[in-house]
């Protein structure tokens, strides 16, 4: 985001240095260099962020990649006398979440029916 809001003021700058007559064209040269290698860094960091994003989505045993989990995600939820439903409700959002959702079992709440709570917007509940 960062990387990108330079490159946006980058081309700012650059169009007020090819508006001024007085410019000269190393100081253009140079200014499209860099412009050329951010926008380089910008591609390579997009492919390293969707790599990324693939390695979480996936689970460690696919992957073969430990990642370290937030500490959200540690908890672990008391053992209860209720049976498993299949859907999860979190505590403070009330949001139902079903076993392929990111947030299921990942914070504070309590194994729910299917038409409990508010369905996750993600996993449809």
């Amino acid at each position: 985001m960062r990387l990108a809001l330079s490159v946006t003021i980058l081309f700012s700058l650059f169009s007020i240095v090819v508006s001024q007559e007085t410019s000269t064209s190393e100081e253009l040269s140079l200014l499209k260099q860099e412009v050329l290698q951010l926008r380089t860094e910008v591609s390579q960091l997009k492919i390293e962020v969707q790599q990324l994003r693939r390695l979480l989505a996936s689970s460690p045993q696919n992957s073969g990649v430990t990642t370290q989990q937030s500490p959200r995600s540690n908890y672990s939820a008391p053992a209860s006398s209720t049976s498993e439903t299949g859907y999860w409700c979190t505590q403070s959002s009330k949001k139902r979440h079903n076993p392929s959702c990111r947030y299921y079992k990942t914070s504070k709440g309590r194994p729910c029916g299917p038409n409990d709570g508010i369905a996750c917007k993600l996993c449809g509940g």
